[in-house]
């Protein structure tokens, strides 16, 4: 009888094991999602604490970005203005190539 009870104890703890993989292989799938998704780094992975600071520094971003581009198309409606910020942009990208 005791060697029944510890044998399915055993059982028990080996299921209880696989099942604890598995939660633990969603929530590192999961977390390489968010990271994906939201261009954040892997290592160190992010914190729940954080997330929300993390999440307003991408906004502000995005904003700043969003805010450069209605310059720049402010630009484009004069020719001689457009011709300046293609030529910035020109060397810029010239300048940033690797080779």
């Amino acid at each position: 009888m005791a060697r029944t009870t510890a044998a399915r104890a055993r059982q028990y703890n080996r299921l209880l094991g696989e099942q604890l993989g598995e939660i633990q292989a969603e929530i590192d799938g999961r977390r390489l999602a968010l990271c994906r998704d939201f261009g954040l780094p892997l290592y160190p992975p992010p914190r729940h604490e954080r997330l929300g600071a993390v999440l307003e520094g991408l906004v502000r971003e995005c904003r700043a970005a969003l805010a450069a581009a209605h310059a720049d198309l402010a630009q484009l409606d004069e020719p001689v203005a457009a011709k300046a910020l293609l030529r910035r942009r020109w060397r810029k990208a010239r300048d940033d190539m690797p080779f």
